[in-house]
């Protein structure tokens, strides 16, 4: 399939200008959506909240690699199909999306103006330098470990980590398909670390690697994907899920790979006992992982304020519905207390409610548990590796529900 010449649609609120048409303008949303690292029901409701303002009158579908529009004019369907890469999240394009989007729905910009705006979007250069994203990498992995159990060495020896994998990321989107085994390299990378320095001093590599590796563990995926199939969008639900656990088992077998290796220089000494670090330790993990989620999430500083409350919320929410109902439905808590903050954000403040569901759903989806599974998989310890890829599945599925109750008891504006 392929886009024919554009045709102007009669009735429309806002006037075609400089050539475009209110096609092209959602194709546009759609595409921009999209390279945000949306979700597909958020893409579809997002292009349809433009088509509506605009006049025009469509259907639209959404997958990680394709995005589909069918318009109707006098009583011809025209069928447009875009190619898209996956892309990772994107928080600050989501918010001048979702302000753009609002300016269109009160008529406070015309066609031509928001098809430049979204073009001047699309073309803005990263905010944050490689250097910044390599300390993010750095400061999100020396975080995880406290949330994890860890004590100073495993934080330290974390940082590195992080700091390692920070460095590995533009080397390798420089070089041609290498972006395709990056989760491999970097564990690979991390376990043969964690596995070195734990022959060295004594610490717990386990809990090193799964820090140094928190970032690019796919439980945000794993959600977002259970979520999608939760609410119908069937196919793009289980294209997230399937390249979810691809990259599982490519993290799974360079740790694998990376500690086998560590293994034939030196023998681990084992941990100590760990002195656990206190609720001040903590608060300032919660600080330094709201400062490493704004520059990887590619967020405006401006909105460091909110991600730090997306971490709280996640953070203290688990803890309190541990409390309440036991571990198995702590998750649920702690993303109902998240979807709500959201919501509440996005009626309150015409902001994107990713703004704290992003930030907040990492502290919380099942990532680690996954890897944990995979990991008693490959160490042929199959009763375990099971019960723990259980885990992982109602943990999300948990995380799933908490989130579309608190869309139910407190509706998001439909904008995005």
């Amino acid at each position: 399939m392929s886009e024919r010449q554009a045709v102007p649609y009669p009735g429309l609120r806002v006037p075609v200008a400089d050539g475009n048409d209110p096609a092209s303008l959602v194709m546009r949303f759609g595409t921009a959506l999209h390279s945000a690292g949306s979700p597909a029901h958020r893409i579809e409701e997002g292009m349809e909240v433009a088509a509506r303002q605009v006049g025009a009158s469509g259907q639209f579908f959404s997958t990680p690699t394709n995005l589909f529009a069918s318009f109707l004019h006098q009583g011809t369907e025209r069928t447009v199909m875009r190619r898209a890469e996956p892309a990772s999240v994107n928080l600050e394009r989501m918010s001048q999306l979702t302000t753009l989007l609002e300016d269109l729905s009160h008529e406070r910009t015309d066609l031509g103006e928001a098809t430049r705006r979204v073009e001047a979007i699309e073309a803005e250069p990263p905010r944050y330098r490689t250097v910044t994203t390599t300390l993010g990498f750095s400061l999100a992995s020396g975080t995880a470990a406290v949330f994890l159990g860890g004590g100073p060495r495993e934080v330290a020896v974390s940082l590195f980590v992080g700091l390692l994998i920070g460095l590995l990321d533009p080397l390798v989107a420089a070089l041609p398909n290498a972006t395709r085994v990056f989760e491999p390299l970097a564990a690979f990378l991390a376990a043969t670390t964690a596995g070195l320095v734990a022959g060295l001093i004594s610490l717990d590599p386990l809990v090193v690697t799964l820090s140094g590796l928190i970032v690019l563990l796919p439980g945000l995926t794993l959600t977002v994907a259970v979520t999608e199939l939760a609410t119908r969008h069937l196919v793009s639900g289980s294209a997230r899920l399937a390249g979810s656990f691809v990259v599982f088992f490519g993290l799974a077998f360079g740790v694998v790979a990376g500690s086998r290796l560590a293994s034939r220089w030196v023998t681990a000494l084992g941990r100590t006992a760990v002195e656990p670090f206190g609720s001040g330790a903590e608060l300032l993990a919660l600080l330094g992982a709201a400062a490493a989620f704004t520059v990887l999430f590619r967020a405006h500083p401006r909105d460091y304020g909110w991600i730090l409350v997306a971490g709280a919320l996640a953070t203290y929410g688990v803890r309190w519905g541990g409390d309440w109902l036991g571990p198995e439905l702590a998750p649920f808590i702690g993303a109902l207390f998240v979807g709500l903050s959201g919501n509440l954000l996005a009626r309150w403040r015409a902001r994107p409610a990713a703004l704290i569901h992003i930030p907040g759903l990492i502290l919380l989806v099942p990532g680690s548990l996954g890897f944990r599974s995979l990991a008693f998989l490959a160490a042929d310890d199959i009763l375990s590796g099971v019960q723990a890829a259980f885990e992982t599945s109602f943990a999300a599925m948990a995380l799933v529900m908490g989130m579309l109750l608190a869309n139910i008891l407190l509706p998001p504006r439909r904008v995005l």
